[in-house]
């Protein structure tokens, strides 16, 4: 059956807006800002490879083609301002592209750059840009340097284009480059990441254009090809000659409808020939292909295999189903502690008991394994907060003049989304900090006896139930007279305090607010923004910051990170009449102490453990509850000597501390709620949560209760 397109282009005036859009306008809008956005970041990406070389024919192809999916799909939708922009810089790379001995000029690499940034910024406010003036100017003097002339490369009037056209100019090249890769995979390529990841973009393009336009044919089986390739790069499944013959049948069928479009838009001859399935190189596989399944996946109506298939959803929406489970989890801990008490205190035959226990472990069944899925839907690789440093890297050398490679460990790594956002703002700023304080000119380096290329690396990976990041250069390090005189002068500390006050206390002045050692403002760094973003960002997230320097060798950040923010295995103490939750991944171990075993070093309580002197302090006199509660000195108390107290050790990083409490309760998964308001402030709590019997509880953040314990009580 011949491809119809069923939808409309919209329409848009002589300057785009998005008001008065219909309900499936703003979906569409909504849809080519996310896919857009994906565009702009692989050019951006492809940009930085062309950077580090510049005859980097790949890259510069793969640049093209995502420019060119943004021209034809702005076009579309009614974004012409974008088209027109993308349009004229495709113009001129394509121009450059079929040069002989490629090679990007600087300048013109310069001029993408900023481009792509204007782009991005259109696309983000479609309804408030249109090409800056500043931009058009600076890609034509980019032309007139390639010696074209403007009315050679000038936009085309891409409003008055038809959109079957534009779709048929962009699925050209998506086919095109799913035939390449399969090619490749045929010649044992297959389990090539970069192969796979051309050819899955290619499908995923693909696909949306055709939904697009309606050519639901195509759609259904770029899909096919979509859900296949997805599966292969998850490891669900391994490349075969079977599944190649699948990826055949899927794109010849792409192939076939492709074709259909073709011939029914008026498209020259030639077109028809080199796209219609007698100029296909895929043939479809014989009558056996059709029953071939993989990993046991059922291929209902000819389709591919169901492992892997995706779709873009709301991250409102996935948030809103993460509280949906997280009430949940708090009703599923009310039913169990419901069920406990029947056990308890009712007869073995009252009528339903069993069938409560039973419902019960269901329901506990079923919330774990929607917890599990839910955290999983949660999870991205930290790539996709890295991928923006290495643009940062060159916009700061490109200003200051030096000269850094950046290495980046760990890129497919998952993080929790929402810490992944929190994080990109502290890693900017490390980032910039490393490249303007840390890092030295080139000349500089060399009489040091250091390359004059620095290098700033950054490693992210698990460490137990911690996510950690760790951000290193071999700069000149932290100048800890530097900071300590810049702190005299703002007063963050007074003068008497100088020759008392230790190194590591030294490099943590640099969190202050608005503290900075540069010594004149500039366009990266001088005013005071930076490190207290940092502090402030991460503790948002209850993850904690560690710097070791060594000056004239360099610095060590140390970002660690909780690996969920939701829902949050703790244990329940017992304080006087309170309970408080304190995340277990804080708990080295819990021990039983004998009070004569608490020894008294340099007025301060300590413990020894296995050999090792452990500071103690009790959890009532950190939290102040001996003055606000009358509480007794629960380990200085007049007791039995053989009387056991239930200590916990709380660990951050090597650091150490007995927090003695009144009794160890349990062990359970909660829900926390962040507190609002004055509450929000009070230090050492890290959120709230309800117990199955309905209590309030308060859980305590760790690293603030050990720092806390420095200094003798919250305060």
């Amino acid at each position: 059956m011949a491809a119809s397109r069923t939808m409309e282009p919209l329409n848009a005036s002589p300057h785009d807006t998005v008001t008065g859009r219909d309900d499936m306008e703003l979906r569409l809008l909504r849809d080519f800002q996310l896919e857009a956005s994906e565009n702009l970041d692989e050019a951006e990406q492809a940009l930085l490879a062309i950077d580090q070389n510049s005859g980097d024919r790949k890259a510069l192809e793969e640049l093209c083609r995502r420019i060119h999916s943004i021209k034809g799909t702005a076009s579309y939708v009614g974004l012409h301002a974008i088209s027109d922009l993308a349009h004229a810089l495709e113009a001129i790379l394509e121009t450059t592209k079929h040069q002989a001995g490629f090679s990007m000029p600087g300048s013109l690499l310069d001029a993408c750059f900023e481009t792509v940034d204007a782009l991005r910024r259109m696309v983000d406010q479609p309804e408030d840009h249109q090409p800056p003036q500043s931009v058009l100017r600076r890609l034509e003097e980019e032309r007139t340097a390639l010696g074209l002339t403007s009315g050679a490369t000038a936009p085309a009037p891409l409003a008055a284009v038809d959109p079957t056209s534009i779709f048929i100019d962009s699925a050209g090249q998506h086919v095109e480059s799913m035939r390449v890769c399969l090619e490749r995979m045929n010649t044992g390529q297959g389990e090539d990441k970069t192969t796979l990841d051309m050819f899955f973009r290619a499908a995923h393009s693909l696909k949306s254009s055709a939904c697009y336009m309606g050519f639901k044919d195509i759609e259904v089986n770029a899909e096919r090809i979509e859900n296949v390739l997805c599966a292969v790069r998850q490891g669900e499944i391994v490349c075969s000659e079977p599944l190649l013959n699948v990826l055949a049948e899927h794109l010849a069928g792409v192939t076939l409808h492709f074709g259909q479009v073709v011939r029914e838009s008026g498209e020259n001859s030639k077109q028809n020939t080199v796209m219609s399935p007698a100029g296909s190189d895929f043939a479809a596989p014989n009558s056996t292909t059709s029953s071939f399944a993989v990993a046991g996946a059922s291929m209902p109506d000819g389709g591919g295999p169901t492992p892997g298939r995706t779709m873009r959803i709301d991250q409102n929406l996935l948030d809103g189903f993460m509280n949906l489970v997280g009430e949940l989890i708090v009703a599923r801990n009310v039913l169990g502690h419901v069920q406990k008490r029947l056990d308890r205190e009712a007869d073995a035959s009252l009528p339903g008991l069993r069938e409560l226990r039973g419902a019960c472990q269901l329901v506990s069944r079923i919330s774990d394994a929607m917890q599990r899925n839910i955290m999983a839907l949660r999870m991205v690789p930290v790539k996709t907060v890295f991928q923006k440093l290495p643009r940062i890297i060159r916009d700061v050398t490109q200003k200051n003049g030096k000269k850094i490679d950046l290495v980046l460990h760990g890129e497919e790594t998952e993080i929790d989304k929402g810490i992944a956002e929190e994080i990109s703002d502290p890693l900017v700023h490390i980032i910039r900090n490393a490249a303007d304080h840390g890092i030295e000119l080139p000349d500089l380096r060399r009489e040091r006896g250091k390359p004059e290329r620095g290098t700033v690396a950054i490693k992210a990976g698990q460490e137990g139930n911690s996510f950690v990041i760790e951000i290193l250069d071999d700069g000149a390090g932290i100048d800890t007279d530097l900071v300590l005189e810049k702190a005299l002068e703002r007063g963050l500390i007074q003068p008497d305090q100088a020759d008392r006050i230790s190194r590591e206390e030294i490099i943590q002045l640099i969190f202050a607010p608005g503290f900075s050692t540069a010594r004149e403002v500039s366009s990266i760094s001088g005013r005071g923004v930076g490190m207290d973003v940092v502090l402030t960002n991460i503790r948002k997230v209850k993850g904690a910051v560690k710097i070791d320097s060594q000056q004239g060798q360099g610095t060590r950040i140390r970002l660690e990170l909780p690996l969920t923010l939701a829902v949050v295995e703790t244990l329940l103490v017992g304080v006087g009449r309170e309970t408080f939750a304190i995340p277990v991944e804080a708990v080295r171990e819990t021990v039983k102490l004998k009070r004569s075993a608490i020894k008294s070093m340099m007025k301060r309580r300590a413990m020894t453990l296995r050999g090792e002197v452990i500071g103690l302090e009790t959890l009532a006199e950190i939290l102040g509850m001996n003055r606000d509660h009358g509480l007794p000195r629960m380990v200085d108390a007049a007791r039995d000597e053989d009387d056991d107290i239930p200590v916990l050790i709380l660990q951050n990083g090597d650091e150490l501390l007995g927090v003695a409490v009144d009794k160890l309760q349990r062990q359970e998964e909660i829900v926390i709620k962040p507190l609002v308001g004055y509450l929000a402030d009070l230090p050492g709590l890290a959120g709230a949560s309800i117990l199955g019997d309905g209590r309030a509880l308060l859980v305590l953040d760790p690293l603030e209760l050990m720092q806390a314990a420095s200094r003798g009580v919250l305060p």
